[in-house]
């Protein structure tokens, strides 16, 4: 298990040895405080139409640069942005994608979401299909992320989950300035994004989730790994002079605790492996801030997750 504590020691050493993703993270946070109303009036100008789910990037999360990507199983396939107080969709960064992954003939370039004749056909057409996406990973944590979002426990298949949304509207991965995929390193302009960042819990014990994804079984301590790089960036951001606005953005109503505790999970399908909890891992010099590593599976049933294995 020392492996996990090398890899929260290295990811501090270089976060310590930079300054830049402070300041840049500072003013993400900003923007999204400062742009919350906006964001969630663009988000009351269209209805939200299956089977696509909606992303925002922290970039576009600002006036004059507001864009959602519309996402189906996974894969961007177009782009909403206001004009002149109307919402358009664009299809022109997603036409080839489309055309090879869906055979989609239509292209629409900043029309009308609402009363376009080919927007609307737009949406019919990926309403009547059913293809795989791209990428199998993209479409399972599409999956998931509708099934974390629902209120009701009734036929939820992990209970006390809530993946967190930018203003509350829409789904994001949250970027590094760490790339954890092969060798750690630090990357200065994008590094890489946490697929599900969740809270879970209940009340005064909730706290971060921090969800690596795969759609097929690899060594559970090389995802474990990734997921602990990405949450000890999150530690640190959470301790740095922008952590108490992060920490109000991710949707917790308090101060962060003097004792932080984050999940770093790993979650794949479910081969006869059981859940567990890896390791508890203090991650500050007082001891006070936790990792807790754990392994999750989910099962499917047909186009569904039907459970989710947690410890």
């Amino acid at each position: 298990m020392s492996s996990f504590l090398e890899t929260v020691e290295d990811i501090q050493e270089l976060l310590c040895s930079k300054v830049d993703w402070q300041k840049k993270y500072a003013d993400y946070a900003k923007n999204l405080y400062d742009n919350e109303s906006k964001i969630k009036n663009f988000a009351k100008k269209f209805l939200k139409w299956p089977p696509f789910r909606y992303y925002m990037r922290l970039g576009n999360a600002k006036e004059g640069n507001m864009v959602v990507a519309m996402r189906f199983k996974g894969q961007d396939v177009a782009f909403l942005k206001i004009k002149n107080d109307i919402v358009t969709i664009s299809t022109k960064e997603s036409d080839k994608s489309n055309k090879k992954y869906f055979h989609c003939p239509i292209e629409l370039k900043d029309v009308s979401w609402a009363q376009d004749k080919k927007a609307q056909e737009f949406r019919k057409f990926f309403k009547d299909i059913e293809e795989e996406s791209k990428s199998k990973e993209h479409k399972i944590e599409s999956l998931l992320l509708k099934e974390f979002s629902k209120k009701e426990s009734k036929n939820k298949p992990l209970l006390n989950i809530q993946p967190i949304k930018i203003a509350n509207r829409f789904d994001f991965q949250f970027p590094t300035q760490i790339n954890a995929s092969d060798i750690i390193k630090y990357a200065p302009k994008r590094g890489g994004g946490i697929d599900i960042l969740a809270r879970i819990g209940v009340g005064g014990a909730t706290s971060l989730c921090v969800i690596e994804l795969k759609d097929e079984n690899e060594p559970v301590s090389k995802v474990i790994t990734q997921a602990t790089a990405y949450a000890t960036f999150l530690q640190a951001l959470l301790r740095s002079k922008s952590g108490e606005l992060w920490y109000k953005l991710f949707g917790f109503k308090r101060e962060i605790p003097k004792n932080l505790k984050i999940y770093a999970v790993s979650l794949m399908p479910y081969k006869n492996e059981q859940p567990k909890e890896i390791k508890r891992l203090p991650i500050d010099k007082e001891g006070k801030d936790e990792l807790i590593l754990q392994s999750w599976y989910f099962k499917m049933d047909g186009e569904k997750i039907s459970e989710i294995l947690a410890p």
